[in-house]
């Protein structure tokens, strides 16, 4: 396969909608073509996805986010096409992927707080008419965007480990990076 080659073979994908705590049907599931790959742009399968506490709260009213969507970010996913010429990927990789795809320009992600990004985007928190509308875990598939960070998930760690990696390890990583550079505060991880 290279980079740029979209002949999967696949022309359909299924996605479970969340369409609002007030709507008649929570959720609904739909068949939809999966749309073509912009430059720099990854179609994934999704292997196995997990429930982040950010979707119960969603779905329980906790949380408000746009809908209708798709939601959930963390899974394990695997590479079916591409077009990141620049990179190793391969069909059938194991992948991870950051939770949010940010424009490494605005003033917050030049001050390397890409998660406050004037253009931020995060998977399983988008419109279905923000993007590819194969924006979350909860799909046979997702439109990895170009500037999203991808990791490959070596063989010797499960799906079952590895598919909530992305949040929680990126959580860890962040409160460990910000909290010693707090100055007569205090920090609550939990």
């Amino acid at each position: 396969m290279t980079c740029c080659d979209q002949d999967t073979g696949l022309t359909l994908g299924e996605r479970v909608v969340f369409n609002g705590l007030n709507s008649e049907e929570m959720f609904s599931s739909e068949i939809t073509p999966l749309p073509e790959l912009a430059p720099g742009e990854i179609l994934v399968k999704v292997r196995l996805a997990s429930i982040c506490m950010s979707d119960v709260y969603t779905v329980t009213g906790q949380r408000i986010e746009p809908t209708p969507s798709v939601l959930g970010h963390e899974a394990v996913v695997e590479v079916i096409a591409h077009r990141r010429p620049e990179s190793d990927l391969i069909k059938g990789d194991r992948l991870t992927f950051s939770i949010a795809d940010s424009c490494n320009k605005c003033e917050f992600c030049l001050k390397g707080l890409q998660q406050k990004c004037s253009k931020l985007f995060k998977y399983g928190h988008a419109k279905l008419s923000d993007g590819s509308g194969f924006n979350g875990c909860y799909a046979s598939h997702i439109i990895i965007r170009h500037g999203t960070h991808v990791v490959k998930i070596p063989g010797i760690i499960s799906d079952r480990c590895a598919a909530p990696i992305n949040c929680s390890l990126g959580t860890t990583m962040c409160a460990m990076e910000f909290v010693p550079k707090i100055k007569n505060g205090r920090a609550f991880v939990q």
